[in-house]
């Protein structure tokens, strides 16, 4: 059994966001008084704790939206007009969100072997991705981390993805872009961790195996 990260691992999350906050400053500039960059870094860390209150269950996901955009406008606004305001930050990510371009060989060369998503995110917005790219059906199953309220690097959510494929821990290999989230999380939930580290990053202490491409994951199966 193999299972993937979702975000910056097989869709460009990284880039879809960025592109979306870029529109976002553009559509309400009459609102916003920094810079792109400011709005943008003050954006990304609004975000960060807002989801992770998600994640722990003290908001739902539409409560971590309207409070990433009334910290990042800093401003005051109704639950309407922030909702309204996260909502077109939802549009201008999906008309952005893009697969890696190793994404579908690897699926390919891969065939009908059962594949599974394991991701730190909200089940309806992940399930949305996949179908925004393409790829509804082809993961089963999925498992993300606002759905069972456990998130990586815990060893539970390996364990319960595990347990809903019907697979051994030992029999699993788990592959993410995030070396500590992914890689390191899985070997210590008792999985094979991949690291798919598209930029050659470095790790301390060094992660082996890691690829640099997801079609180098066949010749590790």
């Amino acid at each position: 059994m193999l299972f993937f990260d979702l975000d910056d691992t097989l869709v460009d999350d990284s880039g879809a966001a960025a592109a979306a906050v870029r529109a976002l400053y553009v559509a309400y500039r009459d609102r916003i008084q920094d810079s792109l960059e400011a709005f943008t870094n003050r954006w990304r860390l609004a975000g960060r704790v807002a989801f992770t209150a998600y994640l722990e269950g003290h908001v739902s996901y539409r409560e971590q939206g309207r409070a990433r955009v009334r910290t990042a406008f800093g401003c005051p606004l109704s639950d309407v007009e922030a909702e309204a305001i996260f909502e077109a930050y939802l549009d201008y990510y999906d008309a952005n969100l893009r697969l890696f371009p190793d994404v579908k060989p690897l699926l390919k060369a891969l065939g009908d072997r059962p594949l599974g998503i394991i991701t730190n995110g909200a089940p309806e917005r992940q399930q949305a991705k996949l179908v925004r790219v393409g790829l509804q059906g082809r993961f089963d199953p999925v498992v993300t981390a606002g759905e069972v309220s456990i998130r990586k690097p815990e060893a539970r959510l390996f364990h319960v993805a595990c347990a809903r494929a019907g697979v051994a821990l030992a029999e699993t290999i788990h592959v993410g872009n995030n070396v500590a989230h992914d890689a390191q999380a899985a070997r210590a939930a008792g999985l094979r961790g991949v690291w798919l580290n598209r930029n050659g990053a470095t790790s301390d202490p060094p992660f082996a195996p890691q690829i640099r491409d997801l079609r180098e994951l066949t010749r590790l199966l």
